[in-house]
């Protein structure tokens, strides 16, 4: 699946930024891209947004009144139902300081203001399909593990099923090799009982003709 359906039929966007006019924008070029936006005015109401339904993906500010972008980012990253959700900065600090406390906060990507609509598009979908593949990665794991799990809880009774398994096989192969000659034998004992009656027969007149 490429980035571009993942934006236009699954992804769930908060947008986090107390410059009413940032959100605006921003909700605009995102809704017409094909993304599910929602807004936030602040840091308080982005971790409520997010409890109430975690996004797949979080555009957050630094400055803002109250809870400034680092707080939510770093409380987002201590939650582990919140930890894998990407977010990236969208700030008009551009200092390397700054991009720098982000990612070690644990943020997916920084973009400066202002900023440009193509650069902010094609950042968020391959962030998007980074956590897809991730996702996928993850559920195949979970499911490996199952099987694994599954293996050692039933280890001893494979082990015994091979070994009764390999017990039938020389069993079947003892018995065809027994019952070959036996078959042989079975099928000749008439023609034997003749021919010993035949013999008997001509010693007995032999005897009678030379009784000396």
């Amino acid at each position: 699946m490429t980035a571009v359906s993942l934006s236009q039929t699954t992804s769930d966007i908060l947008i986090v930024d107390d410059v009413l006019d940032n959100l605006v924008l921003l909700s605009e070029i995102l809704s017409q891209a094909g993304f599910s936006v929602r807004q936030a005015i602040n840091g308080t109401m982005a971790l409520t947004a997010v409890k109430a339904a975690p996004p797949d993906l979080i555009l957050l500010d630094i400055n803002m009144p109250g809870l400034d972008g680092y707080e939510v980012c770093a409380h987002l990253k201590a939650t582990e139902e919140t930890q894998s959700i990407p977010i990236i900065f969208l700030s008009a600090l551009d200092a390397m300081t700054d991009k720098v406390k982000a990612f070690d906060l644990g943020a997916a990507d920084y973009i400066t203001k202002p900023f440009y609509q193509e650069e902010v598009l094609k950042r968020i979908q391959n962030q998007l399909q980074i956590r897809h593949l991730t996702q996928q990665l993850a559920a195949q794991n979970q499911m490996l593990k199952t099987a694994l799990d599954y293996l050692k809880e039933n280890q001893a009774d494979i082990i015994q099923h091979e070994k009764m398994s390999g017990l039938n096989q020389m069993i079947g192969g003892v018995a065809h090799e027994i019952n070959n000659p036996v078959t042989f034998i079975a099928g000749n004992v008439n023609h034997a009982q003749d021919y010993f009656e035949v013999l008997h027969d001509t010693v007995q007149r032999y005897q009678n003709q030379c009784p000396d």
